[in-house]
C-alpha cells in the first residue's frame, strides 16, 4: 500500500508544473522619463508585495541624472544585498532605483533585501531577449500511465511497471 501511495504521490508531483508570471494582467509602468520612448515597455510584479505606507511601485520611469530608472518606494531605508550588480541600481532614502540597462532579458528576476524581509522582483522587458529555456521544447524523457490498474512506464519505447521490471 506504501509504494502504491508513493507511485501516485510521485506520479501527481511529475503532472504539477510551476507558473510563471501572468503578464497580461499585469499594468505597464508609466514612462516619465523617456518621452514616450519607455510607453509600453515594461512591466514589473514583487513578492511579497509592497503595500501600505509608501512601500509599492511609483507607476513611472524615471531619470536619475541621465539614467532611465524604475522608481520603486521601499518601506523603509534599511537595505541589505541586492542580487542585481553593483551600479546597476541606486538608493536615496527609502527609494530603490533599479536601472533599466539591467533589463536586457524579456524577464529578469532579482532579490532586494529591506528590513530583513527577501523582496523577489520580476520585470518584463517587451524588447528583450528571450532566454534559452523560452525557446526550447525538449521531449519527455519517460510517459507514465495506467493501464489495466497498473503503473506503466514507457521510456525509449520500452514498457516497465512500477518495479522497474521490463513488461515483454
Amino acid at each position: 500500500m506504501k509504494k502504491l501511495f508513493f507511485l501516485s504521490a510521485l506520479l501527481c508531483a511529475s503532472l504539477v508544473s510551476f507558473a510563471a508570471v501572468d503578464w497580461s494582467s499585469v499594468a505597464w509602468l508609466g514612462d516619465g522619463a523617456g518621452g514616450g520612448a519607455y510607453n509600453e515597455k515594461y512591466k514589473a510584479v514583487v513578492t511579497p508585495e509592497l503595500t501600505g505606507g509608501a512601500g509599492g511601485f511609483i507607476n513611472n520611469l524615471q531619470l536619475r541624472g541621465e539614467t532611465p530608472v524604475i522608481h520603486i518606494a521601499m518601506p523603509s531605508a534599511v537595505f541589505g544585498a541586492c542580487s542585481l550588480a553593483e551600479g546597476q541600481y541606486e538608493f536615496e532614502g527609502a527609494g530603490f532605483f533599479p536601472h533599466l540597462s539591467a533589463f536586457t532579458a524579456q524577464e529578469t528576476e532579482f532579490t532586494l533585501v529591506c528590513q530583513d524581509v527577501t523582496y523577489t522582483f520580476t520585470v518584463y522587458y517587451a524588447d528583450g531577449t528571450a532566454t534559452a529555456v523560452d525557446n526550447i521544447e525538449a521531449a519527455p524523457k519517460a510517459v507514465k500511465l495506467i493501464e489495466n490498474g497498473q503503473l506503466v512506464i514507457i521510456k525509449n519505447g520500452v514498457r516497465y511497471n512500477a518495479a522497474g521490471s521490463q513488461i515483454k
